[in-house]
Protein backbone atom coordinates (compact mmCIF):
# COMPACT_ATOMS: atom_id res chain seq x y z
CA UNK A 1 0.00 0.00 0.00
CA UNK A 2 1.54 3.38 -1.19
CA UNK A 3 1.55 6.34 1.34
CA UNK A 4 0.21 9.71 0.13
CA UNK A 5 1.46 12.56 1.22
CA UNK A 6 -0.83 15.70 0.94
CA UNK A 7 1.05 19.06 0.06
CA UNK A 8 -0.77 22.70 1.68
CA UNK A 9 0.28 25.80 -0.44
CA UNK A 10 2.78 27.56 0.72
CA UNK A 11 1.23 31.57 1.42
CA UNK A 12 3.63 34.68 2.37
CA UNK A 13 3.00 36.36 5.22
CA UNK A 14 4.32 38.48 7.30
CA UNK A 15 3.44 36.30 10.71
CA UNK A 16 5.81 37.97 13.70
CA UNK A 17 6.96 35.18 15.43
CA UNK A 18 7.38 34.56 19.17
CA UNK A 19 10.65 33.44 18.97
CA UNK A 20 13.45 35.26 19.26
CA UNK A 21 17.22 34.48 16.29
CA UNK A 22 20.36 34.91 17.97
CA UNK A 23 21.35 38.33 17.06
CA UNK A 24 17.99 39.74 18.70
CA UNK A 25 18.69 37.78 22.04
CA UNK A 26 22.18 38.96 22.08
CA UNK A 27 21.01 42.82 21.68
CA UNK A 28 18.59 42.27 24.28
CA UNK A 29 21.25 40.71 26.82
CA UNK A 30 23.81 43.69 25.74
CA UNK A 31 20.86 46.32 26.73
CA UNK A 32 20.00 44.35 29.97
CA UNK A 33 23.97 44.40 30.71
CA UNK A 34 24.38 48.09 30.01
CA UNK A 35 21.77 48.82 32.56
CA UNK A 36 22.51 46.70 35.02
CA UNK A 37 26.67 48.06 34.47
CA UNK A 38 25.17 51.84 34.81
CA UNK A 39 23.79 51.17 37.85
CA UNK A 40 26.31 49.56 39.74
CA UNK A 41 28.71 52.23 38.51
CA UNK A 42 26.82 55.24 39.32
CA UNK A 43 26.53 53.94 43.09
CA UNK A 44 29.85 53.59 43.27
CA UNK A 45 30.23 50.19 43.68
CA UNK A 46 33.04 47.45 42.61
CA UNK A 47 32.03 44.29 41.15
CA UNK A 48 33.12 42.81 44.57
CA UNK A 49 31.13 45.56 46.50
CA UNK A 50 28.18 44.22 44.22
CA UNK A 51 28.41 40.71 44.74
CA UNK A 52 28.27 41.19 48.19
CA UNK A 53 25.03 43.16 47.96
CA UNK A 54 23.28 40.88 45.07
CA UNK A 55 24.66 37.44 46.81
CA UNK A 56 25.65 36.80 43.31
CA UNK A 57 29.07 36.07 42.41
CA UNK A 58 31.15 38.94 41.11
CA UNK A 59 31.77 36.20 37.59
CA UNK A 60 27.77 36.44 37.33
CA UNK A 61 27.43 40.07 37.37
CA UNK A 62 29.94 40.22 35.36
CA UNK A 63 29.07 37.75 32.74
CA UNK A 64 25.58 39.75 32.92
CA UNK A 65 26.53 43.18 32.39
CA UNK A 66 28.93 41.93 29.16
CA UNK A 67 25.71 40.00 27.76
CA UNK A 68 27.23 36.71 28.09
CA UNK A 69 24.27 34.93 30.25
CA UNK A 70 20.62 35.93 30.39
CA UNK A 71 20.20 36.28 34.12
CA UNK A 72 17.18 33.60 35.93
CA UNK A 73 14.63 35.95 36.89
CA UNK A 74 15.53 35.21 40.72
CA UNK A 75 18.96 36.64 39.47
CA UNK A 76 17.29 39.81 38.22
CA UNK A 77 15.60 39.74 41.39
CA UNK A 78 19.15 39.81 43.52
CA UNK A 79 20.02 42.19 41.20
CA UNK A 80 17.21 44.74 41.91
CA UNK A 81 17.00 44.64 45.43
CA UNK A 82 20.56 44.33 46.01
CA UNK A 83 20.54 47.74 43.72
CA UNK A 84 17.75 49.35 45.48
CA UNK A 85 15.30 49.45 42.50
CA UNK A 86 12.32 48.10 40.89
CA UNK A 87 12.40 45.11 38.68
CA UNK A 88 11.20 47.29 36.07
CA UNK A 89 14.10 49.44 35.89
CA UNK A 90 16.20 46.35 35.00
CA UNK A 91 14.23 45.02 32.10
CA UNK A 92 12.46 48.17 31.07
CA UNK A 93 14.24 50.25 28.35
CA UNK A 94 14.36 53.51 27.72
CA UNK A 95 11.85 56.00 26.49
CA UNK A 96 13.27 57.23 23.51
CA UNK A 97 14.65 60.69 23.68
CA UNK A 98 12.81 63.36 21.79
CA UNK A 99 15.10 65.76 20.68
CA UNK A 100 13.20 69.09 20.51
CA UNK A 101 14.32 72.28 19.44
CA UNK A 102 13.10 75.86 20.41
CA UNK A 103 13.63 78.75 18.09
CA UNK A 104 12.90 82.71 19.22
CA UNK A 105 11.88 84.82 16.48
CA UNK A 106 11.79 88.64 17.05
CA UNK A 107 10.22 91.06 14.88
CA UNK A 108 11.77 94.42 14.29
CA UNK A 109 9.79 97.32 14.26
Amino acid sequence: MTKSTKTLPSKETNIVSPFMDEDEKARIRSELGSRVKSLRVSEGMTLEQASEKTGLAVSTIYKVENGKVSPSFENLLRLARGYSVGLEKLIESPPEEVNTTRLTVTRSG
